[in-house]
C-alpha cells in the first residue's frame, strides 16, 4: 500500500458520521495508516448544500483532511481523473463511482454492512 500516499474522500463518505455516527477520520486511519485525508473543492461545495454533511465540513474546517482545488465539470469525472494522476485511494459509497473504480483498478474504501468501513482492490 506505500504506493498510494492519499485517500480521497467522497461527499457520502463525510456524511457518515452524522447519518451512522461512525468515526470515518480513525476507521480510514486503520485500513490506510500514514496516508493523507484529501478532498476536493466541488465536493466541499456539495457538502455544504447537505444537513447530513455538516460533521464532514467541520473537519474540512479543522484541518483534518486537506482540500485539494481540482475543479472538473463532473464530480465523479475529477475524482477519477484525480486519483488516476495521482494514485489515491477513494472513500465512497456511491454505486456507480465504485463500479467505476474497480473497472480501471482504483483502490476503494466504502461502508459495509452500515457499521463499519472497508477497503478493496489493495
Amino acid at each position: 500500500m506505500e504506493e498510494y500516499s492519499e485517500v480521497l474522500l467522497d461527499t457520502n463518505i463525510l456524511t457518515l458520521p452524522q447519518q451512522y455516527k461512525i468515526d470515518i477520520i480513525q476507521e480510514i486511519k486503520a485500513l490506510a495508516p500514514g496516508k493523507t485525508l484529501v478532498t476536493l473543492e466541488p465536493i466541499v461545495q456539495e457538502l455544504k448544500k447537505l444537513k447530513e454533511g455538516r460533521i464532514g465540513k467541520q473537519m474540512i474546517d479543522q484541518g483534518m483532511i486537506q482540500v485539494k482545488n481540482f475543479d472538473r465539470e463532473c464530480t465523479d469525472k475529477a475524482i477519477i481523473e484525480y486519483a488516476l494522476k495521482n494514485k489515491t485511494i477513494v472513500a465512497t459509497n456511491d454505486k456507480e463511482l465504485k463500479e467505476q473504480l474497480r473497472k480501471i483498478k482504483i483502490p476503494i474504501i466504502y461502508l459495509r454492512s452500515r457499521k463499519k468501513l472497508e477497503i478493496e482492490g489493495i
